[in-house]
């Protein structure tokens, strides 16, 4: 029913691409046992996180602005080792959107 009513919602979002739409449950990874060919796949790599985050159970939904937003191999990556820290990039904030649904009480709950 979520899924549902954000597809509808999406549809009324002129820049929303509705086909793109992605989810499931992210599946939490170590750097000793990476999600192999994850990384190719733009859709899949959005779905996986660091097991240091295991406990969040996080489910994810994404959906792009372009149907091409998760063609295989349209990604721009940077593997890290373990221990270090690379300078994040700043996004300019034209990535977030509020998208209203409504009430929620129907189709979800808050653990």
């Amino acid at each position: 029913m979520l899924l549902a009513r954000l597809r509808a919602g999406l549809r009324l979002t002129p820049k929303a691409k509705t086909s793109t739409l992605s989810h499931d449950e992210v599946r939490y990874y170590s750097f000793a046992d990476p999600p192999g060919n994850v990384y190719a796949l733009p859709d899949r790599l959005a779905m996986h996180k660091h097991d240091g985050f295991r406990e969040q159970h996080e489910y994810r939904i994404a959906f792009g602005t372009r149907r091409d937003v998760f063609d295989f191999e349209h990604i721009d990556y940077q593997l890290a080792v373990e221990g270090t820290h690379q300078p994040r990039q700043a996004l300019d904030g034209s990535h977030r959107w509020k998208l209203t649904l409504g009430s929620l009480a129907d189709c979800c709950r808050l653990l």
